[in-house]
């Protein structure tokens, strides 16, 4: 353990010095990247994060990775938790007109990091998922007239911009669940001009049946499961289930263990997600009886980073 401990300070400080240089950026990330997925796959999560917290963040490597405002916020987090709303809005804009985002405070370096870091297989996985949420919202609407659809910690709900049938007025009711005011308060500024009800609640208030609406043809969460433990994400999944009409259908997504980014996330951004694979997605449908299910469908992104379980309530 202290000869890791001591390895991979030397690295940190070789990094840092390399992109101080300002020669080798992308070469010198892509060994840090390498070296800490090496690292956290030969040590348990506990050598893991004991190891992170005795040598990161080191001031030397700290004061250059957060000009990038990926990594900053993520490790800062203003909201609380990494993947806020505003987190995944630059993640976003990397795959927009905007190409940076707009940050007055961000030098040359910094975009040169954040055009690496938002090129990670982790943030083309987000952008994706955005899309083929949007793609799915079209193909429900295309198949139920007026569908009534719930996002299950919608954060800003990017995907309504992508969504032709939201913005053709397509959807009879959409409600955008989060317990975050802020959030909420953008939806409603960008979105409630397209019908969209903006709805203050938290999982708790789920479960404890404090959220009454139902009868729903399509419910999605984007990112709420890699925040939940087992026996939350498992009785959420079979409310959430409940709440569809019959023939109604459910996409939950969540990030898979040992994803490519995995070791800067954790050990340069401090955000530490639950990670499940194909068989603990199944497994989230373990409450729920077989009888009420018509289909099960299983899939992983390109990126091998996001899986996702889509099914269909008899």
């Amino acid at each position: 353990m202290e000869l890791i401990k001591s390895e991979m300070n030397e690295l940190l400080d070789h990094v840092a010095a390399e992109l101080v240089k300002q020669e080798s950026i992308v070469e010198s990330l892509d060994l840090l990247g390498k070296y800490l997925n090496e690292i956290r796959g030969k040590v348990s999560l506990d050598s893991w994060r004991q190891i992170i917290s005795n040598c990161y963040p080191r001031q030397s490597i700290s004061s250059l990775l957060f000009q990038d405002p990926l990594t900053r916020r993520a490790f800062q987090k203003p909201r609380g938790y990494a993947g806020d709303a505003i987190m995944m809005d630059l993640v976003y804009a990397a795959d927009s007109s905007l190409g940076f985002p707009a940050d007055k405070s961000l030098t040359e370096f910094g975009r040169t990091i954040y055009s690496y870091v938002s090129k990670f297989p982790a943030c083309k996985a987000v952008r994706f998922r955005k899309q083929l949420i949007a793609q799915l919202i079209d193909e429900v609407a295309s198949n139920v007239n007026k569908p009534k659809i719930l996002s299950v910690a919608c954060g800003h709900l990017r995907e309504a911009e992508s969504a032709k049938a939201v913005l053709d007025g397509k959807i009879g009711r959409f409600l955008a669940l989060d317990q975050d005011s802020e959030s909420l308060q953008s939806v409603r500024e960008d979105y409630t001009s397209f019908g969209i009800e903006p709805i203050h609640a938290s999982v708790k208030d789920i479960l404890q049946g404090k959220f009454t609406y139902s009868d729903f043809d399509f419910i999605y969460s984007a990112g709420l499961y890699d925040y939940l433990k087992n026996p939350v994400a498992i009785r959420l999944t079979r409310v959430l289930f409940d709440k569809l009409k019959p023939g109604g259908r459910m996409m939950l997504a969540n990030f898979l263990p040992d994803h490519p980014t995995v070791g800067y996330m954790e050990a340069c951004m401090d955000w530490w997600l639950i990670y499940r694979d194909e068989a603990q997605m199944e497994n989230l449908l373990s409450s729920i009886p077989e009888e009420q299910i018509n289909s099960t469908k299983i899939s992983v992104d390109n990126d091998r980073s996001i899986v996702y379980l889509d099914v269909l309530k008899k």
